[in-house]
């Protein structure tokens, strides 16, 4: 060790969190590091006067989303205290140079120093992680183009049962259901360009018009679990935005994240637990916060089936990471049973092995062609900024009068059973 001082950062509550026990005399905990790594409930939020890692934070892709969860657990004026040395995952300059964009404005450092490979940090917390962290107020909002009321119907009931202190509901499109009148049901019709699914604009508008700091939004295909909110306070209410798993009818897993790949490897399903820097979160149900929406809004240049990759390219440039809640459940209407996706296997250090098949109960294999255009695809989109491969893609259609992308989506999820 090269500074003699670092003992007086070790004082008071604290813990390590490194993937071995180097110091025998702090308390050890031991989590495998993925994207559902969370120290609460064993850990209280800003109950810690420090966090110590050696030699871990360099060992995984996971860092980013480990710095930021170690944060939350720090009291202000706490510390986190990282010993490791540079290699091929991690070195001393990209980490100080990106501990800003990762902890914002809550965290400084206060000693850096760098001998050889070796690199000892020393950050203290300068605020609160969260003004508001109440889990028991939340703004439930749905977007639709007004032809399910039945399944809104069901999701405002799913809404209700979860017995959360307060709440309210957000309609936004066209609705017209049993519902509408409710004390509880706030309603905003908006179908401008519903053609082409301007969901974003309708996402933007459930977030400016929320009351409360917890936001889930859903499409009008989506219900919540009975123990939706349950889970979500389990999770615990220190998150800036986080994507709940997903489930069909008859209990399959769905991917609800993904990766836009790389130039020679194509968009896919990641592994649960995982996570990539190039991250597609789906659109389909999202948990965020207002105050992180404040400063990451839905882009109302995209339409329906281009905003998933947006979302999560714009949200990873600001420093917010798609984080995976897996004690809460949302249920799509739709069957899945007939579907099968390719997906990259799970990996700490970098994306992982390419597979064809994420659905387990379905032996089919995706068409060949099918991967074919992925790659083609791929190519346009990784050779270009994604909102010129984007406008190209709507040249495209125009010049050759293709669908959109909402009535390709609509032509394509024509095929899934829906369950009444």
């Amino acid at each position: 060790m090269y500074n003699n001082n670092i003992q007086k950062y070790l004082e008071g509550k604290g813990i390590e969190t490194s993937t071995t026990h180097s110091k025998k005399s702090l308390q050890f905990i031991k989590l495998e590091y993925s994207n559902y790594y969370r120290l609460y409930p064993k850990v209280q939020f800003e109950s810690l006067d420090f966090i110590y890692n050696k030699n871990s934070i360099n060992a995984t892709k996971f860092y980013p989303i480990l710095l930021q969860e170690w944060s939350y657990y720090i009291k202000p004026r706490g510390h986190l205290i990282l010993e490791f040395e540079d290699n091929g995952l991690l070195n001393g300059k990209s980490l100080y140079n990106s501990l800003k964009l990762i902890l914002k404005d809550k965290i400084k450092i206060i000693e850096y120093e760098k001998k050889g490979r070796y690199n000892l940090f020393i950050l203290e917390k300068t605020k609160k992680s969260y003004d508001n962290s109440s889990i028991d107020e939340w703004t439930c909002g749905i977007i639709t183009k007004g032809e399910r009321d039945n399944f809104i119907d069901k999701y405002i009931e799913s809404v209700r049962i979860q017995k959360i202190p307060k709440y309210e509901i957000i309609v936004c499109g066209t609705y017209g259901g049993k519902y509408i009148k409710s004390k509880d049901v706030k309603y905003i019709h908006f179908n401008k360009k519903d053609n082409l699914g301007w969901i974003t604009k309708k996402k933007n508008l459930i977030c400016a018009s929320a009351k409360y700091e917890n936001i889930v939004i859903v499409h009008d295909r989506y219900y919540l679990d009975k123990k939706f909110y349950e889970g979500c306070k389990r999770y615990g209410s220190y998150f800036d935005f986080v994507i709940p798993q997903s489930y069909d009818p008859d209990g399959i897993l769905l991917g609800t994240h993904g990766t836009s790949g790389r130039l020679f490897r194509i968009r896919a399903i990641i592994a649960p637990g995982d996570y990539d820097k190039n991250i597609i979160c789906s659109g389909g149900i999202v948990v965020l916060k207002k105050s992180v929406w404040k400063k990451c809004k839905f882009d109302e240049f995209y339409f329906w089936n281009e905003e998933d990759t947006s979302f999560g390219i714009e949200a990873t440039k600001r420093g917010y990471y798609a984080r995976i809640n897996p004690l809460s459940k949302a249920i799509t209407f739709r069957s899945y049973k007939s579907i099968q996706s390719p997906y990259y296997e799970f990996n700490n250090k970098k994306l992982g092995r390419f597979r064809l098949r994420f659905f387990k109960h379905n032996k089919d294999y995706p068409d060949w062609k099918t991967i074919f255009q992925f790659y083609i695809t791929n190519i346009f989109e990784h050779t270009m900024d994604y909102r010129n491969y984007v406008r190209f893609m709507r040249w495209k259609s125009k010049i050759f009068k293709l669908r959109s992308e909402y009535d390709k989506s609509k032509k394509y999820y024509s095929r899934y059973k829906v369950k009444k």
